[in-house]
Parts: C-alpha cells; sequence; structure tokens
C-alpha cells in the first residue's frame, strides 16, 4: 500500500477517535508551515529519512511519546536510526513481532558465537523494546476484540479449503506429475505459474471463488481481493474474472500505473469493480473495511505474511441500504492452497519503556 495513503489513513482514524488533537503528515506538514505547535505528527519512516530531515525539524526531546506502528520492521537498517533518534516513550505495534531470542540459551551462544547473539538482538522485536522474549508489555489478540465486552472491535473469519487435484497433488512430498515434452516431471506447490501454468486450473478457482464467496446484503457478490502468485498470474485471473462476469474484477500491483488511486477508489467505492486482484501490494495496511472476502490463489508459507493478509478481512463494517442497517459479521478466506490457516494474530503492544536520556 502507498505509504502516503497509509498515513491519510491514519489521519481519518484520527478524525473519528480523537478529533481534539488535530494531527498533522509530516511530508505536508513541513511545507504549509502547520508542522510548527503540532501536537501530534504522522509521518512515514522514509519521510523523515530523506536528506535527515528528521534532524532538521526536531531535537530528540521534541516528541514525548513515539509510537511505531508495524515495529516487527520499522526497528532494522537505516529506520533504527531514527527511531533511536528520538528521546521519549517508545511504544511499538504489531501483529507479528520477530521472536529471534525466542527459546535460545542466550549464555551458551553469547560463549560460542557472540555476533550471532548481536544479529539476534538487533533483528529482535522483543528485546528492542526492553521485553522478555516472546513477552510482550501488552497482548490483544483477534478473539479478545471479538470477545471484548465493550466490542466487538473485529470479526473473525471463516476459513474454506477449496483444493483443486492438482493442488494437492502439488502439496504431497513427491509433487504433481505430469508429461511436459514427453519428459516425466514433477512440480511442487511453489512452481505453479512459475515453471508451469495452468489455465484450467485457473479458471476452476476462479469459478469457486464466484460459487463460494459471501454475497453482500444486497445480493451481490461482496467486495473481494485474490491475492496471486504474480504480475503475470494476476493479470490472467482477472481476464478469467472479467470473462466469467464482464467488470468483475480490477488488477491491482506495483506495476499497474496509478496503482494507488485505483486502491484508493476501490476501498471507497467509487470504482464498479467487486475484485481486486493483486500480489502483494493490498497485503499489509490496506484499511479496506466493508471487505467481505479474501482469496488465496498464491501459496503463502509465512506465518507473518499470512497474519498481515488475514488482518484485511477482519474490520467491522455497517452496510446501509435503504433505511436497514447491516452488521458485517465475518468475512470468508478461501482458501485454494491450503495456506498456513494455524496461525491466530495478535496486536501487541511492545515496549512503552523510557528511552534512555
Amino acid at each position: 500500500m502507498d505509504r502516503i495513503e497509509l498515513a491519510k489513513q491514519t489521519i481519518e482514524d484520527f478524525a473519528v477517535v480523537l478529533p481534539e488533537f488535530k494531527p498533522v503528515i509530516f511530508k505536508s506538514a513541513r511545507k504549509s508551515g502547520e508542522l510548527l505547535g503540532a501536537s501530534v505528527v504522522i509521518a512515514t519512516i522514509q519521510s523523515l529519512m530523506t536528506d535527515r530531515r528528521y534532524r532538521e525539524e526536531f531535537t530528540p526531546f521534541y516528541f514525548d511519546l513515539v509510537i511505531n506502528d508495524e515495529a516487527h520492521r520499522s526497528i532494522y537498517g537505516d529506520a533504527r536510526e531514527v527511531v533511536q533518534f528520538f528521546q521519549a516513550t517508545r511504544i511499538g505495534l504489531t501483529a507479528t513481532p520477530k521472536a529471534y531470542l525466542k527459546n535460545v540459551d542466550l549464555e551458551e551462544l553469547e560463549a560460542e558465537n557472540p555476533k550471532a547473539l548481536e544479529a539476534r538482538q538487533l533483528r529482535d522485536t522483543y528485546h528492542y523494546f526492553g521485553c522478555a522474549p516472546g513477552l510482550p508489555t501488552f497482548r490483544y489478540d483477534i478473539i479478545d476484540a471479538v470477545k471484548d465486552p465493550e466490542g466487538p472491535f473485529l470479526c473473525l473469519p471463516k476459513i474454506f479449503d477449496l483444493r483443486s487435484d492438482i493442488t494437492t497433488q502439488a502439496l504431497a512430498e513427491g509433487g504433481w506429475a505430469v508429461v511436459v515434452n514427453e519428459q516425466d516431471e514433477n512440480f511442487k506447490i511453489q512452481d505453479l505459474e512459475r515453471k508451469i501454468f495452468t489455465p484450467a486450473r485457473n479458471r476452476l478457482m476462479c469459478e469457486a471463488f464466484l460459487h463460494e464467496a459471501q454475497k453482500d446484503p444486497s445480493g451481490t457478490i461482496g467486495k473481494s481481493i485474490v491475492f496471486a502468485v504474480n504480475q503475470k498470474h494476476a493479470t490472467n485471473l482477472t481476464k478469467i474474472f472479467n470473462e466469467l462476469q464482464p467488470g468483475l474484477a480490477v488488477t491491482i500491483t506495483s506495476r499497474i500505473p496509478d496503482a494507488s488511486t485505483i486502491a484508493k477508489e476501490f476501498r471507497d467505492n467509487k470504482r464498479p469493480e467487486r475484485i481486486a486482484v493483486s500480489v502483494d501490494m493490498l497485503s499489509t495496511g490496506y484499511n479496506c473495511r466493508d471487505l467481505l472476502n479474501i482469496g488465496l490463489m498464491r501459496p503463502i508459507f509465512s506465518p507473518t505474511e499470512y497474519i498481515q493478509i488475514k488482518g484485511r478481512g477482519t474490520r467491522l463494517y455497517t452496510f446501509k441500504i435503504g433505511n436497514t442497517e447491516y452488521e458485517k459479521k465475518n468475512f470468508f478466506m478461501l482458501d485454494f492452497l491450503r495456506c498456513r490457516g494455524i496461525f491466530r494474530g495478535e496486536i501487541r503492544l511492545l515496549g512503552a519503556t523510557q528511552a534512555a536520556s
């Protein structure tokens, strides 16, 4: 998702929950003069890093509180310098913290390979925020959000296993056996749509998706995101969807011109399409509250990525048709590749500790 668009989404949420704070976006506010005197500044790491602007605009003690969203990736590399510059109470928020020190004998590793220990410490989200390995300061998982007495604040998925015969064989140890150019070949799940193309399987997946997808209260297919293997696969899936039902789908990937604008218009119901076909552009940070279906048509081997994708559908939404309101109760995850549905997404607060002064 476009980083500036993410900052704008944060502004929109502040306007609903904490309107009295009147936050500003760093990139635009520094040009307009609004930065001076602002009590809440929303910035992307990239905009702060450009020409090291954070050193020009702020002192280390400018802020009392610094919140790092997506903290599992905002504390590495050059971004770490920006985060450590501010001497304030730091809070890290993430659904997928990196635990490189959990279940590790730290004393033994330090004695045998101190450099390896240092590398793990630098990458471990818990360690950075002063937490014990695997133990955040506060944990609030999706079940908590659904069952909160003051909520619910999120909704749960209904997961559908829609594997085809080819997928089932490709997931097996021996792989999918097929004759290519008079030679026996075996393909694993990660080879599909990369080393070998399966048009009939793609069409079968699209047909199954349309058959099983959740409808919105008007009776039409609910707003959906389908995740494809790569750009070519995304294009092919979009073409099939539109053959089955003209004008149904649009491709939204980083290679598509004005992709960020298309993504925003799709989110805001300013486009007629009901299905966005993407690769990974919409997998994190895309806040589409009325999303009812997620289609997994590419393999996902990372628990972190699976949780991030699942998070796209958990937002609550109230549909309005005439004078009648319908609450979003759940969303569908249509899993065509037996992706790793065993992972539970959690929002974790890391740290809230005072930085060294």
